[in-house]
């Protein structure tokens, strides 16, 4: 476990003695109760239980009447996106993306197959500029109901990529395989003077016949 995890299951975590069992505490994903097994420094090793209470359908329009007032607030203009978002919404790290909705790459611009089917769904039905009807959702990452309400602020219409519109991603790309070409380089040089231990079950990668020659070459002398 690293200190990139939700900060109350860190927190909780970290003040914890080798050994020692938390009280119950509430994180954005559930209940806990944690175990710290090892602490080095700034790394831990854990266990925990995560109890996930269900939500039930009256919960469920009981947030979609809400977000329905919400909507018509923003559709009259008497509150601005952020506002209610910051006001309204239960998605804490969303925030410091500004409310948008971020690709892995830390980038506003998101592309369908980076969405959720739900998101998608949402989106075929909105213009540029409109805010969706309050929609059911269930997050694929912590599998949790909720309502969501979607702005859609731009869309750009299919194309084949070029530096006007797509300069960030490529420069994201080349940046990446610059990286890599790299990282490769330096395992080439050094392949020869490090220990080398290869799962048995990934041998036959082609991607890492090098190290299995290598392994060979080393084995043979």
């Amino acid at each position: 476990m690293d200190k990139s995890w939700d900060p109350a299951f860190v927190n909780a975590a970290f003040r914890l003695k080798e050994g020692q069992i938390s009280n119950p505490f509430k994180s954005k994903f559930g209940y806990h109760i944690v175990q710290l097994v090892q602490r080095n420094g700034d790394e831990a090793i854990v266990r925990h239980i995560l109890r996930v209470p269900p939500v039930n359908e009256e919960e469920i329009a009981e947030a979609t009447a809400r977000l329905d007032s919400v909507r018509k607030a923003l559709v009259a203009g008497t509150i601005d996106f952020n506002t209610a978002a910051g006001r309204y919404s239960n998605d804490e790290q969303a925030s410091f993306a500004g409310y948008y909705l971020m690709n892995r790459r830390g980038e506003s611009l998101v592309t369908i197959d980076e969405m959720d089917k739900s998101i998608v769904t949402i989106l075929d039905k909105v213009k540029i500029g409109e805010f969706s009807q309050p929609m059911p959702f269930t997050d694929e990452g912590t599998n949790k109901k909720g309502v969501r309400l979607i702005y859609l602020k731009s869309k750009s219409e299919p194309h084949r990529m070029n530096l006007r519109d797509d300069y960030n991603r490529i420069a994201t790309a080349a940046l990446e395989e610059k990286k890599y070409k790299a990282l490769e380089k330096w395992l080439t040089t050094h392949i020869s003077s490090h220990y080398i231990m290869l799962d048995a079950g990934e041998a036959s990668c082609p991607q890492l016949k090098k190290w299995t020659d290598a392994a060979k070459t080393y084995a043979s002398n």
